[in-house]
């Protein structure tokens, strides 16, 4: 993640350069589909509010369960969601804009 401080919604200022990954940190108060919207919200630049639904991309309950339940704890979860290649894993979350 970088050193900038989140907004009033918890979502990264900075976002990535164009075409570059964001990584972000999963905090272990949140859970993997909260922080795929923060992430996918930084690199868009924009708030969660205004992305496509999850759920409408992958099963947000199923992929916290695929990862609260340890069902794959050395795995990578990759899907598309708004515009962006999303890659989970269970400490982060990887966001690369489409071309």
């Amino acid at each position: 993640m970088t050193d900038h401080p989140p907004d009033e919604n918890g979502n990264d200022t900075s976002g990535p350069p164009h075409n570059d990954t964001y990584v972000y940190e999963i905090r272990a108060d949140e859970s993997h589909s909260q922080a795929v919207i923060r992430a996918v919200a930084s690199v868009m630049n924009t708030s969660g509010t205004n992305l496509e639904l999850l759920y409408e991309a992958i099963d947000p309950e199923h992929l916290d369960g695929l990862f609260d339940e340890n069902i794959l704890p050395e795995s990578t979860v990759v899907f598309h969601y708004n515009g962006c290649q999303v890659s989970v894993t269970p400490d982060t979350v990887r966001v690369s804009e489409r071309n």
